[in-house]
């Protein structure tokens, strides 16, 4: 039931936050092949890392068939946003040049690890004593954005880390 309530808040999150509308390729940030080291827009989930901005392509390859898959019109580009949700992630994409690039990726369980240095069950106050005060406080969760990239961390009751997304800001 847990699992269900932080995959529902990070689907509805990353529309409020990407909606389609305001997605696209950050600067300074190259697209690579989804074996780069873990950094600030990464997330490792096993041996794969998955990074902003990444091929879609080969990341499907390695975590296979998706639990639930949704696609939306893109009101940005040319074709579909898409959102793969996998057992320990899921992922948001956006089309660019025939092909599908990764806009945001969300930690679910502790299987997945993110660049931000916060993990699952991590304090607020860990958050507070790493970024410093959030740019935003939207309920339970905690933003926090650069030019490049932006964390959400979504909070229990007890003020406790249960899921990450890193994105790509909205333009």
């Amino acid at each position: 039931m847990k699992r269900g309530i932080i995959t529902c808040i990070s689907v509805i999150l990353a529309c409020l936050l990407l909606g389609g509308c305001g997605l696209g390729q950050a600067d300074g940030t190259e697209k690579g092949s989804g074996t780069d080291k873990i950094g600030p827009t990464s997330v490792k989930v096993g041996d794969l890392t998955v990074s902003l901005n990444d091929e879609m392509d080969g990341v499907k390859e390695a975590l296979g068939e998706p639990l639930h898959y949704v696609e939306n019109k893109s009101c940005l580009y040319d074709g579909y946003d898409k959102t793969y949700t996998y057992a320990d992630v899921e992922i948001i994409t956006y089309p660019m040049d025939g092909k599908e690039y990764i806009s945001s990726v969300t930690v679910l369980t502790d299987n997945a690890v993110s660049g931000s240095g916060i993990s699952l069950g991590s304090s607020a106050d860990a958050i507070t004593e790493r970024y410093g005060e959030e740019n935003l406080i939207t309920g339970q969760t905690y933003i926090y954005e650069t030019d490049t990239y932006g964390y959400s961390f979504f909070m229990d009751n007890d003020k406790k880390v249960t899921g990450i997304e890193v994105y790509v800001p909205t333009a």
